[in-house]
């Protein structure tokens, strides 16, 4: 397996970076997912051809795209109003990282990740379920940044080292701007799954 530079891994679930299970209060019965910004910035010496993590245009190293889909896919559903856990398995997670090329003697990563709570209301019937929308409902930002070195291409990796997590603690906000984005990190095209419908 090539060396990364991430906030734990992915697989097993007890080896993720950051840990969530969130709560949010529903007027009613519907679904709860989560959509997720990120933003990113990532360094390397030498440089790559192409840069990593930047507005389409190259005019800003940070860029705020949406991770795969619109939401996760993975929802919990309410009978009523009240409040509502997601993922409705008890506890999900995230461990973004970037993987340390063989050219590479450098890398630092700043990743910036905003997790939006979202609720959509079933109705009755096919066509009401069909006219309900994802509305925003809570907000968690959180982030972390690292550095991996090594004097030379054939030493083994130092670090990692700066490591900063911030906020992982992950205060809930209802008054943040509504989510927006311009491009999508790590697109699955047709594979994005489809919405749940009553």
């Amino acid at each position: 397996m090539a060396p990364y530079l991430s906030l734990g891994w992915a697989q097993p679930a007890s080896a993720l970076g950051v840990k969530w299970n969130y709560q949010v209060s529903v007027p009613g019965a519907g679904f709860v997912d989560m959509k997720q910004l990120v933003a990113c910035y990532i360094s390397t010496a030498p440089a790559p051809a192409t840069p990593l993590c930047t507005s389409a245009d190259g005019s800003s190293p940070y860029t705020t795209d949406q991770d795969t889909c619109v939401v996760y896919d993975i929802q919990s559903t309410s009978s009523k109003a009240g409040n509502v856990s997601w993922p409705p398995e008890g506890t999900g997670g995230d461990a973004p990282g970037v993987p340390l090329q063989t050219f590479q003697t450098n890398v630092t990563s700043s990743w910036y990740f905003d997790d939006y709570l979202v609720y959509k209301p079933s109705g009755k019937g096919y066509a009401k379920a069909r006219q309900a929308i994802w509305v925003y409902v809570a907000h968690v930002g959180w982030n972390w940044a690292g550095t991996g070195s090594r004097p030379n291409t054939s030493a083994p990796w130092q670090g990692p080292s700066n490591v900063t997590p911030g906020n992982t603690g992950g205060a809930v906000a209802y008054n943040s701007p509504i989510p927006t984005w311009t491009t999508t990190f790590s697109p699955l095209g047709e594979f994005c799954p489809g919405y749940s419908t009553p």
